[in-house]
């Protein structure tokens, strides 16, 4: 990992080992002694089990200290076998995403039929998102949309606790409840648009975009405009993002962290439906970044090598992080100016490193800049873009 000032790039697992140990722990209860709290109510029973002081469960979700704390942990779980993690997930008293739908996503792997497998896209639809496509085929994702590795993290609604904020996942946008009240909770479970005066993000992550005052943005720098099929079984899509996350510190002062990353998913077909699998995505060593912002500007390399992500779905590297301290004075969203320029090469493991599949794939250049406009708009600048 190279870092200079508060600025971070190809973000790895720093303080992962830690977060992993702090969450595991042992077997047996939490004491005093080892560093954990029981929450018990009045009758005497563990209501909330808390983890020293960076992890713990409540109300069926994980709540996590703050977003380094998410993201490492997103790192850790990712590395581990769904045994250990279901395991680990079973002595907490938390079930994921991941492990919920873990059996249905399975039932898929066993179909024998394309008439099987149309059968169980019908009836799974009330279960997992199924997308048909103008082909006659379907896609089965997940219900809400989050980046590679979240569905680690959040549980079956697709809800997780990060700092003073709940984040509520949906099919094409997430609600950031910040300071949440059962009242709050309640009146914004299912809210399309933000408010200033109750700290409640939406965030649209999927077109149509809504731009209205009340909704921060999602800014997709570049991307393969949906699947690519290189093969006739298997596809492949890729997106560089911006987003822009807000931590509240308290009611007047909030913490920004502006994020440039990629986003890789491939799928396999299985006869009338696509579903995703595990394979290597990879960044490489041949990539590099010159980055600019907050009054830093430097050459940064992400790394001596390549750097390989092993995925069941979608995987998600960091380029570069910033983070800034704001007051707030009005607006829901603070965006970091950020000058980028870019050369990435990337893939998927069944994409061979020979193939002229790569140039059209997984190679583009990237050169331009954040603007901040008014409190809730944000604008990409673009200079040069291409692949």
């Amino acid at each position: 990992m190279t870092t200079k000032g508060n600025v971070t790039i190809m973000k790895t697992v720093m303080g992962a080992a830690l977060v992993c140990a702090v969450f595991m722990g042992c077997n047996k209860d939490l004491t005093e002694e080892n560093g954990g709290i029981l929450l018990r109510n009045e009758n005497n029973g563990v209501v909330s089990q808390a983890i020293a002081p960076d992890v713990w469960v409540e109300e069926g979700r994980l709540a996590l200290r703050d977003l380094d704390v998410r993201d490492s942990m997103v790192n850790v779980l990712a590395g581990m076998t769904d045994k250990d993690r279901e395991m680990m997930e079973r002595a907490r008293g938390f079930e994921s995403a991941a492990t919920y739908y873990a059996p249905y996503f399975a039932r898929f792997d066993s179909v024998t039929s394309a008439e099987e497998c149309r059968r169980m896209a019908e009836e799974l639809s009330d279960v997992l998102r199924v997308t048909w496509n103008e082909d006659g085929t379907f896609d089965v994702d997940y219900p809400f949309e989050a980046p590679g590795g979240y569905e680690c993290v959040v549980n079956r609604d697709g809800e997780v606790v990060v700092g003073n904020a709940l984040y509520l996942y949906k099919a094409d946008r997430r609600v950031v409840i910040h300071f949440p009240t059962p009242e709050k909770v309640a009146r914004y479970r299912d809210a399309r648009a933000g408010s200033e005066e109750d700290l409640v993000e939406v965030v649209y992550t999927a077109a149509p975009m809504t731009r209205a005052a009340d909704v921060a943005p999602e800014i997709v720098w570049k991307s393969s405009n949906g699947f690519i099929q290189d093969r006739p079984d298997r596809k492949y899509k890729w997106d560089l993002v911006y987003t822009c996350e807000k931590a509240m510190l308290d009611a007047t002062t909030f913490e920004t962290v502006s994020t440039l990353q990629l986003r890789q998913k491939a799928k396999k077909k299985l006869f009338d439906g696509w579903v995703d699998y595990e394979t290597k995505y990879y960044v490489s060593e041949d990539s590099w970044v010159d980055v600019s912002c907050t009054g830093l500007s430097d050459k940064y390399f992400p790394k001596d090598g390549e750097q390989v992500i092993e995925r069941s779905g979608e995987a998600l590297f960091t380029i570069v992080s910033v983070k800034s301290f704001i007051p707030k004075s009005g607006g829901i969203a603070r965006h970091a100016n950020m000058s980028v320029q870019l050369d990435l090469t990337h893939r998927p493991n069944y994409v061979s490193r020979d193939s002229a599949q790569v140039d059209r794939t997984g190679m583009f250049h990237v050169q331009g800049s954040t603007v901040m406009g008014s409190d809730y708009d944000l604008v990409f600048k673009q200079q040069t873009m291409t692949y």
